[in-house]
């Protein structure tokens, strides 16, 4: 979808079309994670939990910021784009 239907982007987690091997793209990206930035195992587990269950989540994107939840999930600044917070920040 574009833009202008009203759904957004994330231009950090976006996988550029030309990226054949997503999959390898995905564990390159979360290996890339510095340690005190990276969720461990458990929380991230927890996160993906909700995100699993989640009406705005769409194939693996979330619809209210385009990022695929299973990037989003892996920072410990990120939250849920959700008004309803299903998961925060870990501080």
């Amino acid at each position: 979808m574009s833009a202008a239907s009203g759904q957004r982007f994330c231009r950090k987690c976006m996988i550029p079309d030309f990226v054949e091997d997503k999959e390898g793209f995905i564990r390159t990206y979360l290996n890339g994670i510095d340690g005190h930035l990276r969720t461990n195992e458990r929380e991230w587990e927890e996160r993906l939990k909700f995100c699993e269950n989640c009406e705005n989540q769409i194939n693996g994107v979330c619809r209210l910021c385009g990022c695929f939840v299973i990037l989003r999930a892996a920072v410990r600044k990120n939250r849920c784009p959700d008004g309803k917070k299903k998961w925060g920040r870990i501080t």
